[in-house]
């Protein structure tokens, strides 16, 4: 059984890494036979994203079921204690059990020496009771005997043997009754041993069982997370591979006469511990300025072309992954996050065209979160930046202008 399923975790790592493969090597052309495009590369990331955020689910999931697996554990390692204390207690009882036998067993070759002693007495009083009266006819005894005295002590002799005949007669009968309840206990005995041996041997083979469940069912489920942790990392891998691609394509472009493009790991970290979040091309809208759907201008636009890449500009967690959609159109900010850095500082970007983070993760600086779109209010393809700082330790924000905390 346990073979089996490890042949099928193999069976199913091997397959998600073979279909990353197949859609790197379809979308990206490996062989290079024929130059790829920048919208060929942004499909690509699609599914690789997807690839990924798929995965990605499936392991919460199975995080979830490691967490719920462990509270049964927990359960299997009571049960066990008590399996245990119940073993324990049938161990003494099997070897007060095995000490009564062998007393019963001494005690039975005790009573059998003891009958053996009372038949042995038995037949010495016969012995002499019939070599008395062999010799006690009425008239050899008055003619043997000298004085009345004499006569009656001699009739008292007898009657003394005949009286330890019948006490011996007593003993034996005693001891042979309590010889043969010896013996039923001995059965007795030997019969609660086998049971409590079983019953033993029963709730040893329930440990083994249950100890056998519980390394079991965490040790398939660590494997099944480990082997989606692996295409997550493959993908990733795929991606980086992809982002690269664009950015070779980025700047042929720009070369070509579109721009020079800035890019954002160039730019180096603020005093606060701010990167840029994406590389842009220029600036379309600065922070303050009217637009054409604000009045105040809450952040900063970067503008590229659709599908670069978003960095989270700082270490922190995802607290909101999210689509302004109703009736199946985008408005405001589109697709969008927004990652919680510390009690003082949060980030928000907007108009992606998907995601490749999701709501609670932790994120590094620098680390791919999405992919620039033009989704929500948006009239081409950008980042909408904002940075959010809070006075109260993180209970409330303020917009502020992210040029003043990006180096």
């Amino acid at each position: 059984m346990n073979n089996l399923f490890t042949k099928q975790q193999a069976f199913y790592k091997k397959a998600g890494l073979i279909a990353l493969i197949l859609i790197f090597s379809l979308l990206f052309n490996i062989d290079n036979s024929q130059a790829v495009t920048v919208s060929e590369l942004q499909k690509q990331q699609t599914e690789l994203n997807k690839q990924i955020q798929d995965n990605r689910t499936k392991v919460k999931e199975a995080k979830a079921e490691i967490t719920d697996i462990s509270s049964q554990i927990t359960e299997l390692d009571s049960y066990i204690s008590l399996s245990e204390s119940k073993i324990s207690e049938l161990a003494i009882k099997v070897e007060d059990n095995k000490n009564q036998i062998k007393q019963t067993e001494e005690n039975i070759v005790s009573k059998k020496r003891d009958l053996d002693n009372e038949m042995g007495n038995q037949a010495e009083t016969l012995r002499t009771i019939y070599e008395a009266y062999k010799y006690s006819n009425p008239i050899r005894m008055i003619i043997g005997t000298s004085t009345l005295s004499q006569l009656i002590n001699y009739n008292a002799y007898l009657e003394a043997l005949e009286n330890k005949i019948d006490a011996t007669i007593a003993e034996i009968n005693k001891i042979k009754t309590e010889l043969e309840n010896n013996k039923k206990t001995l059965e007795e005995k030997k019969k609660e041993l086998e049971g409590l041996q079983e019953q033993e041997a029963a709730y040893k083979r329930g440990v083994e069982d249950q100890r056998y469940t519980k390394d079991k069912l965490l040790e398939n489920k660590e494997s099944e997370k480990a082997s989606l942790e692996d295409q997550i990392e493959e993908a990733k891998a795929m991606q980086a591979e992809v982002e690269a691609k664009i950015s070779s394509l980025m700047a042929a472009s720009s070369k070509s006469g579109s721009g020079q493009t800035v890019y954002a790991r160039d730019r180096g970290t603020s005093a606060v511990g701010f990167m840029w979040p994406a590389d842009y091309q220029y600036i379309s809208a600065y922070y303050g300025e009217v637009t054409p759907f604000q009045s105040f201008h809450s952040g900063i636009d970067l503008a590229n072309i659709s599908g670069t890449p978003i960095y989270a500009t700082a270490d922190g967690d995802v607290s909101t992954v999210a689509s302004m959609q109703t009736d199946g159109h985008y408005y405001g900010y589109g697709n969008y996050l927004i990652i919680g850095h510390n009690a003082r500082f949060a980030s928000l970007y907007g108009h992606l065209t998907s995601f490749a983070v999701s709501q609670g993760d932790h994120v590094t600086k620098g680390q791919i979160i999405g992919y620039m779109g033009n989704t929500g209010w948006s009239t081409g393809p950008h980042l909408h930046f904002e940075i959010w700082e809070s006075s109260d330790g993180g209970n409330n924000y303020a917009r502020v202008n992210p040029i003043s905390y990006l180096p």
